[in-house]
């Protein structure tokens, strides 16, 4: 299991340990409290191994696969599932920042789940066992300041489609969790406050003058209001099920999507079935706001 540092990750390896799984939880920090949790408050202790590894890192995944080759070997067991669940989230428009913001987050959220999957698909086809990869509904539409890091989720979805008709052939399922919003680390205002400013500041002087202050302002409120406008789900259980399902049921689905309550299906759902053009004039009546120099035009 990737990314089990918080949120999903951590409540799946946890659940998992207490139905008597032997669990491989990767951290980015072996000194995180989510880390030391699993150590320490594990139910089966000895079936729970926290390994740290950084997905964007070629030698710390290599180790990891070594550790969980040789655990099995001396164990006798297989591996059925690769749970690829680390992401890493960004905000702003795309003509903010630098190149460096695509690339960090196509590093983890793409780049990082292709080597995870190279890496151990070979236990994986001895079990014929599965490849659970968490991505989101922002793989199927663009939401507001959030074009980088929808981008690499829709690569996420061409991804597990490819992998799931290849891996078929060796009695290997690949399943997508696709959830809607749900209130994690990655969504609180504070966070999501915090990366727009950090995008903007890495802005150039043309960007910024191009924008404005004011418009920056405006797209904060609109980020900090993403939350009650799509009606973030409060009860994680509900993803973390499905990524149980995925795992354990003799007949997975190909896709899940767990949403909470039914205005926040409504609201995460429409944007992936409703025409494109609609959907646009949906996104301008949300934010009438103007940048300072398209006033000029």
């Amino acid at each position: 299991m990737i990314g089990c540092d918080t949120g999903f990750g951590n409540r799946l390896a946890f659940k998992l340990n207490r139905n008597g799984y032997r669990v491989y939880a990767t951290v980015l920090s072996a000194d995180s409290k989510g880390a030391q949790q699993l150590v320490t408050s594990a139910t089966f202790v000895e079936k729970m191994h926290v390994l740290e590894m950084d997905v964007t890192n070629d030698t710390q995944v290599l180790n990891a696969y070594r550790h969980v080759q040789k655990d099995l070997e001396s164990c006798g067991d297989k591996l059925w599932a690769l749970v690829n669940n680390a992401g890493l989230f960004s905000m702003g428009n795309l003509e903010w920042g630098t190149l460096d913001t695509f690339n960090k987050v196509f590093s983890v959220n793409v780049f990082g789940m292709v080597r995870v999957a190279r890496a151990f698909l070979p236990l994986i086809k001895q079990s014929r066992g599965r490849v659970v990869n968490m991505v989101s509904l922002g793989g199927r539409f663009t939401f507001d300041l959030g074009g980088v890091y929808c981008m690499s989720k829709h690569t996420n979805i061409a991804f597990s489609d490819a992998l799931r008709r290849e891996m078929h052939k060796f009695g290997v399922t690949v399943c997508t969790i696709e959830p809607g919003l749900f209130v994690t680390p990655m969504t609180t205002n504070e966070y999501i406050s915090q990366l727009l400013q950090q995008t903007w500041n890495q802005s150039s002087d043309e960007v910024k003058k191009s924008y404005g202050n004011s418009y920056l302002e405006s797209q904060r409120k609109v980020a900090l209001n993403f939350q009650n406008h799509f009606k973030a789900g409060v009860n994680i259980d509900l993803v973390v099920d499905d990524m149980v399902d995925a795992i354990q049921n003799a007949e997975p689905q190909i896709i899940y999507r767990p949403i909470e309550g039914l205005q926040s299906k409504l609201s995460c759902l429409m944007p992936v079935y409703i025409p494109s053009l609609w959907l646009d004039h949906l996104t301008y009546a949300n934010d009438k706001s103007r940048p300072e120099g398209a006033l000029k035009y």
